[in-house]
């Protein structure tokens, strides 16, 4: 056979090229239903019949890892493999006797049909992370709590799960212990009438009465005490020991509650009625 030389074009003329300007060590591809003989370390073979392709390492032939996208899984893979199901969107992995199905994420209102072991589903309707453990559709443990923002509490929360309560305005933590949903931060209310479906430790700042009130669970507390001023006695909104300023007389009466349940004026021990602010607060 004679030695053929690569030959490159020079200003139209044909001149052998240099042997330092020549590429080495690359393989040399065959497309055959059967493997080339004497095959050298590099060469390629794609199989004609499987369209498989394979390298030559030295002593052996080795399959090259494909990809297929198809609605059926594809025939005669090789390990190592993918497999995109055009139907379903499932990604798989040839393990050399069977496609082995990767973890498949959907995000949907509705739970994915036919889902496997290690499936993850994000529920749109709840905002909610789930975990497919077989048989059934699970919501994360604590160790992989999220928030939930929605106007009805989450159905079969977990513990530490979060709420969002979009109808309250209120960041709530579900407590497995207690089987209840507990406030996560305190709130203040600012309004003119009292808050609805208040929880336990929050504060209420009464812009009709101008009072600090906390909720106990049962009832709104106020919080401190307040000083009227006015020329004359103030008669709502007072509670035991506030203070009320007299401006035309420039006096000071403390509210006393109870079986009084008036303003008694503090005098500091002169003559004119009323009593000392030990008096007064004795009432207390």
């Amino acid at each position: 056979m004679a030695d053929r030389k690569p030959i490159v074009y020079v200003a139209g003329y044909p001149q052998e090229l240099a042997s330092s300007d020549r590429l080495s060590g690359l393989g040399k591809t065959t497309v055959a239903a059967t493997a080339p003989t004497s095959p050298e370390t590099g060469d390629f073979w794609l199989n004609s019949t499987t369209n498989e392709l394979s390298i030559w390492d030295g002593s052996s032939w080795t399959k090259t890892t494909r990809s297929f996208v198809a609605a059926s899984a594809p025939s005669n893979p090789a390990t190592g493999d993918t497999w995109l199901n055009s139907t379903t969107k499932q990604l798989s992995i040839y393990n050399g006797s069977s496609w082995s199905k990767t973890t498949k994420a959907t995000v949907a209102s509705s739970a994915p049909s036919s889902p496997e072991s290690g499936d993850i589903w994000f529920d749109t309707n709840g905002n909610l992370l789930k975990i497919y453990d077989g048989s059934a559709w699970t919501e994360p443990t604590e160790d992989l709590s999220t928030a939930v923002v929605a106007a009805a509490a989450p159905s079969s929360p977990t513990n530490g799960l979060l709420w969002f309560d979009t109808t309250t305005n209120q960041l709530k933590i579900y407590v497995t212990s207690s089987s209840s949903w507990e406030l996560a931060e305190s709130q203040t209310y600012i309004s003119g009438t009292t808050p609805s479906s208040p929880l336990a430790g929050e504060f209420w700042w009464d812009t009709t009465n101008l009072r600090l009130k906390i909720y106990t669970g049962s009832a709104w507390v106020e919080i401190g005490t307040k000083t009227f001023t006015s020329a004359t006695a103030p008669s709502s909104g007072m509670i035991q020991g506030d203070w009320w300023y007299e401006s035309t007389a420039g006096t000071f009466s403390m509210y006393i509650a109870g079986s009084i349940n008036a303003w008694v004026t503090v005098s500091s021990g002169g003559s004119g009625g009323g009593g000392s602010i030990s008096d007064i607060l004795a009432f207390s």
